[in-house]
């Protein structure tokens, strides 16, 4: 009871501090507040242009920070697997990644990518598939060939398909646990 009053005290004491500016500084109507003005912002254009093999790259740098992110769509999706293979896409693209390529075992990827702080991930959604790598700038070259190679030559490791079923399986067992 005694904390009670000492709050309102010192809450009244402090209202009493308040200059009267302040107290006029208030509007009658919130349509009559005045904001400042924004800062101009400029959108970024992409450079846009096609290789020989037909592949369209969009290129926007950043020099702020010394980071490298490359972002790549693939017409694919959970859309094209028979009804029969439903969930099908979802492990490609989760196993590509994590099933490692022709010279590199996913846990090597695994290591190699801890090792510089780098991420390469891809993924299927119902109607598109998706790369992603982010690495820093000095490790761009070795890092985008490990890039090129989940992409081109993954090898879809028994072991972790097994691993891909069964998170899909927890997933679709916890979907309703919200």
């Amino acid at each position: 009871m005694r904390t009670k009053r000492t709050l309102a005290g010192l809450a009244a004491a402090l209202l009493g501090c308040l200059p009267a500016t302040a107290l006029r500084a208030q509007v009658e109507d919130y349509r009559d507040i005045e904001y400042p003005r924004l800062q101009e912002f400029e959108i970024p254009r992409p450079e846009v242009f096609d290789l020989k093999n037909g592949l369209k790259v969009f290129l926007l740098e950043d020099h702020e920070l010394p980071l490298i992110d490359v972002t790549t769509r693939i017409r694919t999706g959970a859309l094209y697997e028979p009804a029969e293979k439903t969930g099908l896409a979802g492990i490609v693209g989760v196993v590509q990644r994590t099933g490692g390529t022709r010279s590199m075992s996913g846990d090597e990827i695994d290591d190699f990518l801890e090792a510089r702080a780098a991420s390469v991930e891809t993924r299927i959604s119902d109607v598109a598939g998706f790369a992603s790598m982010n690495c820093l700038k000095e490790d761009f070259d070795d890092v985008f060939e490990v890039f090129l190679e989940i992409l081109r030559y993954p090898r879809f490791a028994e072991d972790k398909i097994e691993i891909a079923k069964v998170q899909a399986n927890s997933g679709i067992a916890r979907r309703n646990d919200n």
